[in-house]
C-alpha cells in the first residue's frame, strides 16, 4: 500500500485538474450562451437590429426630410430655435442663455448643411444662417453659476471655422476669419485656471 499511495495521490490531482477544466470550460459556455442571448435581445428593434438595416434609399429620405425640416424651421433673422418653451426645468439666470441656446442651435443647423449636397435653396438658408451668427456679439458667461454660453463658444467658433473652408458662401472670407477671431478670442478669454472650460458636475458642484 505504501508504494502504491504515490501513484494514488497522482491520479487524485489529475481527476482534479480534469474537474477544473471542465468546469472551467462549462462556464465558458454558459457565458458566450448569455452573451449571445443578451446582444440579441439589444438588438432586436434597435438600431443594432441587423434584420432591419436601412436601405440607402432608406437613408436618401431621412436626409431629405431632415434638410427641408431644417429649411422650413429657420427664423426670418436666419437663426434656429424660439423662446417659447413649454416647461420650466432649466435654470436661466439670464435671458443670455436663451441667447447662448439660440446660436448654439443654429452653429449646428449651419454645419449639417454644409454637410449636404450643395441646392439653392439650401445655399440661400445657409448663408443667411451664417450672416445670422456673424452679427452676433460672441457670449460670456452672464453670471457666475450659467454656463450656457460654453454651448455658443464652442459650436459657433467650430461652424466658423468650416465656413472658413466651405466653398459654397457667397460671404467674403475675410469677413468670416474676422467673425471666427472674435469667437476665438471670447473663447480663450473664458478659459479656466486649470486650462478647461467647463461645465456643469451636479455631484461634486461646479
Amino acid at each position: 500500500l505504501t508504494g502504491m499511495y504515490p501513484v494514488f495521490t497522482k491520479r487524485r490531482g489529475l481527476v482534479k485538474v480534469r474537474f477544473v477544466i471542465i468546469v472551467i470550460i462549462t462556464l465558458l459556455i454558459i457565458v458566450h450562451i448569455s452573451c449571445n442571448s443578451v446582444e440579441r435581445r439589444i438588438q432586436i428593434n434597435s438600431a443594432f437590429d441587423k434584420t432591419n438595416s436601412p436601405t440607402l434609399e432608406d437613408l436618401k429620405t431621412g436626409i431629405d426630410r431632415g434638410t427641408q425640416y431644417l429649411i422650413d424651421t429657420q427664423n426670418k433673422d436666419g437663426s434656429w430655435g424660439s423662446f417659447d418653451f413649454p416647461y420650466e426645468i432649466i435654470y436661466l439666470g439670464t435671458i443670455s442663455s436663451y441667447d447662448a441656446f439660440r446660436n448654439a442651435s443654429t452653429a449646428l443647423c449651419c454645419m449639417a448643411l454644409m454637410e449636404l449636397p450643395t441646392t439653392p435653396t439650401g445655399r440661400i438658408v445657409l448663408n443667411k444662417g451664417i450672416r445670422f451668427l456673424m452679427a452676433q456679439p460672441p457670449e460670456c458667461r452672464a453670471t457666475s453659476d450659467v454656463l450656457y454660453h460654453i454651448w455658443a463658444l464652442a459650436y459657433v467658433s467650430q461652424c466658423l471655422a468650416r465656413a472658413i473652408r466651405y466653398e459654397n458662401l457667397d460671404i467674403p472670407k475675410d469677413e468670416l476669419v474676422a467673425s471666427a477671431r472674435q469667437w476665438l478670442r471670447m473663447l480663450q478669454q473664458m478659459q479656466g485656471a486649470d486650462g478647461g472650460w467647463g461645465y456643469y458636475d451636479f455631484g461634486y458642484g461646479y
